[in-house]
This record gives structure tokens, sequence and C-alpha cells, in this order.
């Protein structure tokens, strides 16, 4: 979506005898039967005035998200975003305008968003990520909590859960194949530098990777595993940053703890970037019992992380 704070968008079909409503939200589509303008008329109506109307949550916008625009050239020339602090009180963050949003390409899936903004007590940089999880999973919430302190991770200062359900935009009785709930969360972290591709020296690069490395280990005595090394989920630190900082391991999204169930522990098709993923991981995703994914297949991708840097980059930048 290229509206970042679109939570769902809906649209009509209109041919010259009959008419069928289209939505489209991060779980899919779904498509109203054809009803005759002529015998539905009222029907009709009101789609179209639902369809023109001025209020931004009928149209599928995130109503925690404000735009200010300037009134000469129509511009956005501000705006706040709402979510709650760590105590679960409201706080409105100043969204930072010169730093776009990061916004997930793909319609359906987990449409992560990541906002950057300014604290309002602090006036600390922070990043806002909003994400759809299938409703089924957990979220990455209770291993940000227990990462907390770890260094080589990132930092987590608040968590709202339950923003939006893709259930809520559908007809209560509504089934269909492979359909998935989902369901958005919004959580504050601490903001560090740019993902590690951007690395400006090769010392750069291998200090992040190691301090990322260094971060993975501390999760791992957390009984946390990471489960989507990548070279998107490896950040560099701020500037100047002392070592065990200056890679920071972030995307929690995948994790799971290391004492769960096996049939949770087993390698599964759709976690994880495949360029990064471990050999033994991909082969074995199509048997019927696949291995266990752990550590050591973790460690694999950041080989595989340092391959990519190696191999493809001729210089920074």
């Amino acid at each position: 979506m290229m509206q970042p704070n679109r939570n769902f968008t809906r649209t009509l079909i209109v041919t010259e005898r009959s008419f069928r409503l289209v939505h489209h939200d991060r779980s899919g589509f779904y498509v109203s039967p054809p009803m005759n303008i002529h015998r539905h008329a009222h029907t009709f109506i009101r789609i179209v005035l639902g369809l023109s109307s001025t209020k931004e949550a009928i149209l599928g916008f995130d109503t925690s998200v404000q735009w200010k625009c300037d009134h000469e050239t129509g511009r956005k020339s501000a705006g706040t975003i709402t979510t709650v602090d760590a105590n679960r009180q409201p706080v409105v963050y100043e969204l930072k305008m010169d730093r776009p949003p990061f916004v997930r390409a793909g319609l359906c899936g987990r449409g992560t968003t990541c906002w950057y903004a300014i604290h309002p007590q602090t006036g600390e940089e922070v990043l806002i990520k909003d994400t759809w999880r299938e409703s089924s999973k957990t979220s990455e919430y209770p291993y940000l909590v227990a990462a907390q302190g770890v260094e080589g991770v990132v930092q987590v200062l608040s968590f709202q859960d339950y923003c939006a359900e893709t259930n809520a935009y559908r007809p209560a009785d509504f089934v269909t194949k492979n359909y998935v709930c989902r369901t958005k969360s919004r959580v504050v972290m601490r903001c560090y530098g740019k993902t590690l591709e951007h690395f400006t020296s090769r010392f750069q690069a291998i200090s992040a990777l190691r301090d990322a490395i260094q971060g993975h280990r501390g999760l791992l005595s957390k009984s946390i595993l990471h489960r989507d090394v990548s070279l998107q989920n490896i950040l560099m630190g701020v500037m100047g940053a002392a070592p065990g900082t200056r890679g920071i391991l972030i995307d929690l999204d995948m994790a799971i703890w290391t004492h769960a169930d096996l049939s949770v522990l087993r390698a599964e098709r759709g976690i994880g970037t495949p360029r990064f993923q471990s050999v033994s991981v991909m082969r074995n995703l199509a048997l019927q019992l696949p291995p266990v994914h752990d550590h050591l297949d973790d460690i694999e991708s950041f080989f595989y992380v340092l391959c990519h840097l190696v191999l493809l980059f001729d210089s920074p930048g």
C-alpha cells in the first residue's frame, strides 16, 4: 500500500446492470455477490455514500496517524502518531518529516511499516513499527522484553496490541479457503543507524556483523532463537557506538523460545529470507518432518550475510 496509514481499501465494480463491493486488506480480499442495481438501488446508494465518506476510519485509514498539510502546496508539512507508553498511557509522537516511513512492499502479509518519530518527553528519536501478524501467533513483544539489556539487540520502549484486526472488516459469516486473520500491533523502539548494506568502511561492516552475532548469542542465553538473520535485519549502531552496540539485530517477529515443543522448533516454510537461510533448512522444507531449526542455522545465516558483503560489494556504497 502506498498510503502507509491505511488499514484496508475498498472499491466498487459496476456494470450496466449489477455492482459488487471489493475489499482488500492484509489478509487478502473478498468480493461481495453481484447485486442488481435496480432491485437493490437503496444498497447501491448506501455503498456509494460509504465510499465517499469524509470519515477516515470508514475509508480504511488508521486514525491514530494524523497529518497537517501546507495550505499553499497541499503537501504534508507535519504529522503525529498516537500510541501508549510503558505505563499504557496515551502518548503522541511527532513524526520526522525528513525521514519517510519504511513500508514493506506487497498488499497481503505482515505489511510492516516503520515510522521515525520524536519522543515528546525526551526528544529522543524513536522507531515505531506497525505489523500485521497472524492472529494465532505470538507477537515479538515477549521476546523484546526478555531481550532488554542485551547488547547488540534492539531495545523496546512500549507496545500496543490489537490496534486492528482483519476479521472486523469482514461479514460475521465470512468463510473462505486459506483465509488467515491478522492482528495489527505497534511497538516503539530505540532508533539506530541504517541497515548493514549502507556501511561506509570495511571496519564498520565487520564490527557491526560481529556485534550482531554477539547479540544473537545474548538472545540465545535468554532462550530466544531469532530465525530470520539477514542483511536487512542487522542495523549499524549510532554514530560513535561503543563495541557491543556497533551492530544491532532487529525484527524478532519470527523468533521462538528454544524450550518450545519440537513441532514449533522444526524448520518452517515462510520463515526467514531464502537468500540467507541455511542449507539444512532450505533442503528439508519439503520433508514431511523437517529437522529442527537451531542456533547453528542462524550462525550459517550470518556467514551468508558476510558472503553477501564480500562477494557482491566492490566497495562501500
